[in-house]
């Protein structure tokens, strides 16, 4: 594929920070992963269950960075300073409502939802009790998410850079505390990732409010604003269930298989998120590009960006699968100390490095169509992959096949993804000025 390298100043700059960063993020569940393992396997699959659950309950808001980050670029793209920050300000108030009422919902209903995975009683108490205190964290999270999508609009990737390691740090440093020193159990895990989660909230806040200053944008809650982010971001929450719903199945058919099953594939699940949010700094640098050139109505330009963006995501995906697949079983043991999990996640990992190809390329389409606005088509697409998998996940049951099938129907579905996108992106009907949608 030949493709312009006069964005690749751009690209690097933009994705090599946004990778860092959002590598920071899934860092607190490997951090999590790490020194809960040295609880023993039940705590594990506890901690599998419930960061299961808190991942379905705020990352279906991810249009919060998303169509925040796009909407950002489209107006900066277009001269509209003012409105870009009014932007901001509403989709922190929006990320703080969403947050509460999340946490209203989840807390209550903590034990029914751990329930649902059908694990062991020992592994649903665990899961409780950390799922209960991470509530504390969600308005602080979706937050972080708001925040991190302005400044990404602004083509600015170092703050969120700077943000998510410091407070991955004050995580890190606060459980190593609790759990290592002072033998806490599993509930302080979840307690140094909510501190280090508003630390990391009242950040944003501050930089989203000098921005808003800056531009005398007011600071209080305009419910017309939020009420036009919700609607435009939607499809993306369609979208972003849809791709929720295969992780929710894929823990869910782990769980029946056993104990030892199910924490393997946490550790899979966790390397696994590691690698994908990586590649999400090369999507970050596709949303950024494309919305800025579309919103000047430089069309060839945002194709051009896109290609490369494109390149850009292929030879990544390569070269972490081929590092994934060298590594597996030295990795598979940081984890756990039990034989039978080690060996379960190594070959689990094996999967993780061949999905690593198709992975790849999926998350810049989506960066790509996400910055032109093509949200309906991202919500239909991923609504074809998840009954994909669904599919595939019910035949592994119904053939007890063992984990092995149930990471072959993970990526096989991924691969369908990226198929439908593809065509989508070689059709051009992304580069549509209609598609095209501000707050």
């Amino acid at each position: 594929m030949r493709t312009d390298r006069r964005w690749d100043g751009e690209i690097v700059a933009l994705a090599v920070p946004a990778a860092a960063t959002l590598a920071a993020e899934p860092a607190y569940l490997l951090t999590d992963t790490a020194l809960v393992g040295t609880l023993g396997t039940e705590a594990l699959a506890g901690l599998a269950v419930a960061n299961t659950i808190i991942l379905a309950a705020y990352t279906v808001f991810i249009f919060l960075t998303f169509a925040t980050t796009a909407a950002v670029a489209r107006l900066l793209g277009a001269e509209r300073h003012r409105d870009a920050a009014e932007e901001g300000v509403t989709a922190t108030w929006l990320g703080a409502m969403l947050g509460v009422m999340v946490a209203a919902v989840v807390l209550p209903l903590a034990p029914t939802l751990a329930r649902l995975f059908g694990a062991e009683a020992a592994v649903v108490a665990d899961a409780v009790t950390y799922l209960r205190i991470s509530t504390a964290g969600f308005p602080a999270l979706l937050i972080v998410m708001a925040g991190a999508g302005f400044r990404r609009g602004h083509h600015d990737t170092r703050t969120p850079l700077y943000v998510g390691f410091g407070t991955a740090l004050i995580n890190l440093v606060i459980e190593v505390v609790l759990l290592i020193v002072l033998d806490f159990g599993i509930g302080a895990s979840a307690l140094s990732t909510v501190i280090a989660q508003w630390v990391g909230a009242l950040v944003y806040v501050a930089l989203v409010a000098a921005e808003a200053r800056r531009h005398q944008v007011g600071l209080a809650p305009h419910l017309g604003r939020i009420g036009t982010q919700l609607r435009v971001g939607s499809a993306l929450i369609v979208r972003t269930v849809a791709l929720r719903s295969i992780f929710l199945m894929a823990v869910f058919v782990a769980g029946q298989m056993g104990t030892v099953e199910l924490a393997a594939y946490q550790i899979g699940i966790g390397v696994w998120t590691f690698l994908a949010f990586a590649y999400d700094g090369i999507e970050t640098a596709g949303q950024a590009l494309v919305a800025r050139e579309l919103g000047g109505r430089r069309h060839a330009l945002a194709q051009s960006a896109a290609a490369r963006v494109l390149s850009w995501s292929i030879a990544v995906s390569i070269a972490l699968g081929l590092a994934t697949l060298l590594g597996h079983s030295v990795v598979a043991g940081l984890f756990s100390g039990d034989p039978l999990v080690v060996t379960a996640a190594a070959g689990a990992l094996v999967w993780v490095g061949i999905g690593q190809p198709v992975a790849g390329p999926a998350f810049a389409l989506d960066g790509v169509l996400v910055g032109a606005g093509d949200l309906r088509f991202l919500a239909k697409a991923m609504l074809g992959v998840a009954a994909t998998f669904a599919l595939g996940a019910a035949l592994t049951l119904a053939t007890g096949a063992g984990l092995w099938a149930l990471w072959a129907t993970l990526t096989a579905a991924m691969t369908v993804r990226t198929a439908l996108m593809s065509g989508r992106f070689r059709s051009g009907r992304w580069v549509n000025p209609d598609l095209i949608t501000t707050s």
